[in-house]
């Protein structure tokens, strides 16, 4: 088997395949953990925003149901993975969903009333572990955070221990499906049984996700405060959405704010968006410096669930998943896990919901 892209998707197959006792490969243009994977928060959450009242509203309960368990279910994979030696600073948060002004309650008392309809650990909340007025929250709890960094690199080295193999600076150039599938690289070509296309973006985009998957980046700042860290992980439920969590270092804690997302390509990027995020920090801690600053860039679907499965409706060796709409750590897993189960021929549940096929 072989799989294009050394992310949190691309890494996670490849060690269930290995483990499952396959022979497998990866490859990757740059090195581990260098695209969106690298550069996330790292919240290992089912709580994704809104996103509850938005499937059931969409898709329906079922639906929002399904996406619910899947990330749940990953959420724990991760742990479970994290718990084999991983030091990657894992460690149990709440998750809120909070309003930032009072016209934003109803949204989130309706996403309470229906995460908790899906199967979810959520309850709306009046008191909020924040240093500044809110509207009350959306609460999950027994979620997760990680080092993002860190988690792939121990991925990486129990993959090596399954007898995977990982090829960094090796960029694929092209796929071909045929009796075998046939990766194209800039040092040769691979052949293998199945392929797994985990790049963001699919590069072979016969599956026509350049438009039904939209780009957009936001960008983050870790500042050191005098003040202690915020309890949980937490996200604005409105515009100027707001990414909030704090994340240990050898001699205290950052504060990780993020947002300031826009659609890729907009030039006014940083560095007003930097300031923003900078001034949000300093207008409600004691900040005593400003650390790193970095950005990435994730790609969105229509309905908000990740395309995951055959690239096109005539294949059968080559595999995609993309659109995990800035909540990779959970839903890469989610896609993780599905691949696995398509390759190995085992009957998913969750498929139709994730299927990279529907319309």
């Amino acid at each position: 088997m072989v799989v294009v892209g050394a992310g949190i998707t691309g890494l996670t197959t490849a060690l269930m395949l290995a483990r499952a006792g396959l022979a497998v490969g990866v490859l990757e243009a740059a090195r581990i953990g260098a695209g969106t994977s690298g550069h996330t928060t790292a919240k290992v959450t089912s709580q994704h925003g809104l996103a509850y009242s938005r499937l059931r509203r969409t898709l329906g309960l079922d639906a929002a149901v399904t996406y619910g368990a899947a990330n749940e279910v990953a959420k724990e994979r991760v742990a479970a993975f994290a718990a084999e030696g991983i030091e990657c600073d894992f460690r149990r948060r709440p998750a809120y969903v909070y309003a930032s002004a009072w016209w934003q309650e109803p949204l989130v008392r309706l996403e309470a009333r229906d995460a908790a309809a899906a199967g979810l650990p959520a309850r709306f909340v009046d008191r909020v572990p924040l240093p500044f007025p809110t509207a009350g929250a959306v609460r999950f709890d027994d979620q997760a955070e990680l080092h993002a960094g860190r988690y792939l690199s121990g991925l990486a080295r129990l993959l090596g221990e399954a007898g995977g193999e990982i090829f960094e600076g090796t960029r694929a150039r092209a796929v071909h499906e045929g009796r075998l599938c046939r990766v194209e690289t800039d040092h040769g070509v691979v052949r293998a049984e199945h392929a797994v296309l985990a790049t963001l973006l699919p590069f072979a985009d016969r599956g026509g996700f350049f438009a039904r998957a939209f780009p957009s980046r936001s960008y983050l700042l870790s500042a050191r405060i005098a003040d202690p860290p915020p309890e949980g992980c937490f996200i604005s439920a409105a515009p100027p959405v707001r990414t909030i969590r704090s994340h240990p270092v050898e001699d205290g804690e950052l504060l990780l704010v993020g947002g300031e997302g826009h659609h890729a390509g907009d030039g006014r990027a940083d560095p007003e968006r930097y300031r923003r995020l900078a001034a949000f920090a300093r207008r409600h801690w004691h900040v005593e410096s400003i650390e790193h600053h970095w950005s990435a860039q994730d790609y969105s679907t229509g309905d908000g669930v990740p395309f995951v499965g055959r690239l096109h409706p005539a294949t059968r060796r080559l595999h995609v998943a993309t659109g995990m709409g800035k909540w990779g750590m959970t839903n890469g897993t989610v896609a993780a896990i599905l691949l696995t189960d398509a390759i190995l021929g085992r009957r998913n549940a969750w498929a139709p919901v994730f299927s990279a096929t529907r319309i």
